[in-house]
Parts: structure tokens; sequence; C-alpha cells
């Protein structure tokens, strides 16, 4: 026991701890090895060395002895192949295939060696391998110069094993090749061959991109792009050459035939001062774009927004705006998106040194989105048609422009002209020319777009059963469409201190549904017209009353004041029509404010507008985050006509 006690801790399956760092620095730390080795010993005698140890160590013992051939049944194949690294394979069609060389290597080019060992035998085998690179050459890529390796390989499997080298000078190289061992017996090797290095390659190798681009003359570097694939082909390899202005020109024309930009190429454009050439790159080269601005024409860049999808023209369809004038000392954009496109189409324009038509398109386009009428009439007026691209757009925006003139026969005879139009799109949008024009002199209304919207809003208002109703000089005055029978209330009333209780008219009047009426009566409305007309009853005609009208579902309250508007609501759509009343006639530019009650009773501006050619105003609709309203109060004044206040519900959802 004492003896054990001072014999140093050792194990011979020290070697066997190889699976990580960690494993052998665990085996080192529990053998008895001092940190700092004393001085050994080492005599040496003919063949025989002498170590006498001063502390305890490991000996490892490694030799070189000859081995004998396992014979011809070892059945294990190798193979040893060399490659250039810059060009690893080649294409034969649309196959890849490996680019081995065979026969001339070349100084200073970085070459790869191949090993493929493959087992054919339903066995696992444990093999060793020697592996070293070629006499005279020096290792990359972490090389070596000679190396052992333990390959493992399953049944039928194939592995392989590759190092790189190159030559610094020219020699005749002999490779001692890969052998493949196992338990200290020879089964397979490779060829020996000595590797011929030059200096210079003694011919040049057509099918070899590298040589061909550093080595060939300019006619083969045009037979090799003449039948290579270019999207393959690595064309900076020739950018030194492209200084040669015919070298230049004979790439440029087989790139361009072939479809293949190369920006690299293309900037040598500069050198020899081909400005086409030069235009090409410029456009390729966004960074260089973005620093020139949003819009240039110069010889050697145009820069289109549209093209470089910077800029896009965007149409609004609909759009209602809440105001029709500046609120305000600056002009504001209440639509967060149409603010946004109206700068950016500034943004471009504000680059060029003049408009051309089609600019003033768009500017047009724009101003009549803001409802700024006479600017966009200025606008439109420096828009030479004949330097359009397209003349139906012309033509569209110059019919609808002719709404805000007295006389339409311009808009429609240019409807007219376009009412059959191929294209649907603008067929329907022409034959909606026609329909307004027709509504505005008392036709009847179609529905030509089932999918718009807006059309079918504004073709089953008509429709629908609307009435309006007026009192003045006496008179009882209802304008109706779809409805036959009425029924009249009257109630005495304080207009005075019911306006100054009740803001909206209509709200406070609504107050007489639960009391009974002063006076009730029953008429029927002519099938053939839409207006009825009758006085007051004598009891009223003094008086201060509301009259109160109920039909289809439908209720109409009116104070005894004089107005002398007729104003058709279709509340259903948000829609209201305003005629004279007399003469039916549509009352184009009626100025209309809209108010709003919020949940919670509080009130807000809505919008405002004006009346368009048929007399109608959307007085609900509103582009963005819409109010959500529970009543409107409505106030309709016309500089000739006089005002009228109506109080609606907010249209069906």
């Amino acid at each position: 026991a004492a003896s054990l006690a001072v014999r140093p801790f050792f194990s011979e399956n020290l070697v066997e701890a190889t699976g990580s760092f960690a494993e052998m620095m665990l085996a080192l730390s529990v053998l008895d090895l001092p940190f700092t080795a004393g001085d050994h010993v080492i005599q040496t005698e003919d063949s025989r060395l002498t170590l006498q140890a001063a502390t305890p160590l490991l000996l490892v013992r490694k030799e070189i002895a000859e081995t004998e051939p396992a014979g011809k049944d070892t059945q294990i194949l190798v193979s040893q192949n060399y490659y250039r690294l810059d060009e690893r394979y080649r294409y034969v069609g649309n196959q890849r295939r490996d680019a081995y060389i065979s026969d001339e290597f070349l100084i200073d080019v970085a070459y790869g060696c191949q090993i493929v060992i493959t087992n054919p035998t339903s066995s696992p085998r444990r093999l060793d391998l020697l592996l070293q690179i070629p006499q005279g050459a020096i290792p990359v890529q972490r090389g070596f110069y000679t190396r052992g390796s333990s390959l493992e390989l399953a049944p039928y499997a194939t592995s392989s094993i590759t190092y790189a080298f190159y030559f610094p000078h020219a020699l005749q190289a002999e490779h001692y090749p890969v052998q493949v061992s196992s338990e200290a017996r020879i089964l397979a090797f490779a060829a020996a061959r000595t590797l011929k290095v030059l200096r210079e390659p003694s011919k040049v190798d057509t099918l070899s991109w590298e040589h061909v681009s550093q080595n060939g003359t300019s006619q083969e570097v045009f037979q090799y792009l003449d039948k290579a694939n270019l999207n393959r082909v690595d064309l900076t390899k020739i950018l030194w050459r492209l200084r040669d202005r015919g070298f230049f020109d004979g790439v440029i024309a087989r790139l361009r035939e072939r479809h293949r930009y190369d920006r690299a190429v293309w900037s040598y454009g500069f050198f020899h001062r081909e400005a086409p050439v030069a235009r090409e790159y410029l456009e390729t080269v966004d960074a260089f774009v973005r620093r020139c601005g949003r819009s240039l024409d110069s010889p050697l860049l145009t820069i289109d927004p549209i093209e470089r999808h910077s800029y896009q023209h965007v149409e609004y369809e609909p759009l209602f705006n809440p105001r029709a004038h500046k609120f305000g000392k600056a002009r504001l954009i209440l639509n967060a998106d149409l603010a946004r496109q109206y700068q950016s189409l500034l943004s471009v324009l504000r680059y060029r040194p003049k408009l051309d038509a089609v600019d003033w398109m768009s500017v047009t386009y724009y101003l009549l989105l803001q409802d700024r009428i006479e600017e966009a009439l200025a606008g439109f007026a420096k828009v030479d048609p004949a330097e359009l691209p397209m003349r139906l757009q012309y033509d569209y925006m110059r019919a609808y422009l002719d709404f805000f003139t007295d006389d339409h026969a311009l808009a429609r005879g240019i409807a007219e002209k376009y009412a059959r139009h191929p294209v649907e799109r603008w067929r329907i949008r022409f034959q909606q020319i026609l329909d307004q024009l027709d509504e505005a002199e008392g036709k009847g209304v179609t529905l030509k777009d089932p999918d718009n919207r807006e059309a079918q809003q504004g073709a089953l208002a008509t429709t629908q059963a609307s009435m309006d109703l007026a009192v003045e000089a006496r008179r009882v005055q209802l304008q109706y469409r779809n409805i036959e029978n009425i029924e009249v209330n009257y109630y005495d009333m304080d207009v005075e201190s019911l306006f100054s209780a009740h803001p909206f008219v209509q709200g406070g009047s609504g107050s007489f549904a639960y009391i009974r009426p002063n006076f009730r009566e029953h008429r029927s409305c002519p099938k053939d017209k839409n207006e009825l007309s009758f006085d007051l009853p004598d009891k009223f005609r003094n008086a201060n009353v509301l009259v109160e009208v109920r039909a289809a579902g439908l209720t109409r309250r009116q104070p005894y004041y004089a107005n002398s508007l007729a104003v058709h609501l279709a509340e259903n759509y948000g829609q209201l029509t305003v005629t004279q009343s007399k003469t039916r006639k549509p009352l184009p530019k009626v100025y209309v404010k809209v108010f709003a009650r919020l949940p919670g009773g509080k009130i807000r501006f809505h919008k405002d507008g004006y009346t368009d050619l048929r007399g109608r105003f959307d007085y609900a609709s509103l582009s963005g985050n819409a109010m959500n309203a529970t009543r409107y109060s409505i106030l309709i004044l016309s500089t000739h006509h006089g005002a009228v206040i109506r109080e609606v519900a907010p249209p069906t959802r």
C-alpha cells in the first residue's frame, strides 16, 4: 500500500480521450504529470537513444514503417484529380461538369486536389489515409505538406477530401499519391504523377473562361462569349481589356444582342466617351440617381419619377371634401391621403424647368379635387392637346369642366362622341355625363354602371319617395316624388322661443309629434305632377304655425316664414336636390352647409360645398374619418332664392 501511494498515476487509455478539447484536458488533469518538466537527460549512441527522466512524463513514439499491399481483393476504390480553385466546374449545355486539369499547371495559380474514396462492399470500413501536396508546392487555405487522416466509410458509401496548394516556381513536380490503408496494410492508392508547372501556358484552353479571359486573343474571347451562357460568365475578368476601343465595342455589341447587362462593363462608356453606353450605366446607379432629384432631363440622364416608381398618379373616386373654401390663413387639405399625394406631385414639378401638357393635366386634376375651380380652369387652359400622348382623357376633362359654365353643349357633344367607346370604363363615364345633363334638363335617370356606388345611390335616390315642404305667402307648397296621399297637420307655435330653445329647427318641432294638432286634413297628390299647392286654413293665415305633412313614412315640418327654394331630400342616400320652386329647373352653385349632432348631443361642423349641375349635393358622405352623426342640420343658401334650413337623420347603413 505504501508503494502504491508514492507511485504516480498513469493510464495507457489516455490516447482514447480524443472526443473534444475538454475531454482531453480532463484526462490529462487526472494524470500525475508536473506543470513544469524537469531537466531530462537524453543520450544517443549509434542507432540507440537513452532517456533518463527527471520527472514523470508521457513518451510517444512515431515511426515510418514499410507495409505490405493487401492484395487484389481489397475492393476499396480511390481517385485523385486536380482543378483550379477559381474554376471548379464547367457547363456542357445545361449540365455542370468537373473542370479537372490533366496537362499543364501554372505558377501563382491556386489549385485544389480532390480525393474520392468509395466502399462498394456491404461492410463498414475504417481506413487510414496518407496525404501530401506535390513536390515544390506551398499549401493554401489552412493546408498541409503531409497529413494522416482517419476515415470511416459506411457500406456502399463514398467520401471526398480536398486540399489546396500553389506553385511559386516552374518545375516538374512529383506528386506522391494518396495511400489508403487499414491495419497496417495498403488497400488502395492513386497513380503517381509528374505535374508540369509552367510560367506561361503553352496553349490556351478555349473551354476555360479563366484561360481565355487572361491569355486568349480578343477574337478568342469573342468566340467564347458567342457560345457561353453569359449569366454564368464572370465579366470582371475582362475589365482590364476594355480600355481597347475595338474590344469594348465588340463586347458591348455581344452583350446587348444577348440581353446581358453588366454595370462594370458599361461604366467604361465614360472612358470612351460613348454617351449612349454612359447613359444606360447611370440609369442603373440608384444611389446617384436619388441625389439628382425627383425629375431630370439631361443628355446623360433622364429621371422619370413614374418609370422609377417614385411617383404615381392616383385617382380618387369618390372624394368628398369637408370644406369648399379656405379655412383660416392657409389652405389645408383635410384628407391626409390627398394631401400627401398633392405634396408628392409638387415635389416632382419643382424640378421641371417648364411644365409640359401632361404636367398641367395632373395639376388640373388635383386642383379640381380641392374644389379650386378657377385655378383648375386656368391650368387646363395651358394644356396643348397636341403634346399629349392621350386624347380621350383630355376630352373627358374638357367635358367635365364644361359643367362649370352656363351652356353645356360642349360637354354633351364630347360625351356623345365617346358614348360607344369600346373600353367599358370610359364608355360608362361618358354615359354618366349624358345622364347628368339629361337629369339637369328634367329627364329620367338610368343606371349605367351597376358596380359604381355613387351611380347606384343617384339612381336609387330618384325612385325613393321624397317630399319637401315650404310655407310662404300664406300658401303651403309641397314638392313631392312617388307619393299619392298626404296628411297635413297644423300646430300653433311661438317660433322665436322654439328656435332659441332648439337650434336644430326640426329637432325642436319634433316635439309636436306627441301632441294633438290644432287642425288636420288629408289631400291627394296628382300622379302627373310633382307639386301640390294650397292655401293655409283661414284660422292660421295670421298665426305663427308649424305645418306638418306625413306620407309614405316620411314627415316634414316647416315653420311659416318666407322662402322660395324647393329642396328634395333623399335621406336614405344622403343626397339633396335644389330646384326652382316654380320652373322646377335645377339650381347649380347653391351653397350648402351641414352641421352634425354627435352622440351625447355635441354639435360640430360636418361639411360644406355647392350643388352641381343637376342641383344635387351629397350632404352625408365624407372621405377619411367620418363623424358618427345622429342627425344633420342643413342650410341651403342661394343669393337670389333665399335660404332654407332642413334637419334630417343620417342615411341608413
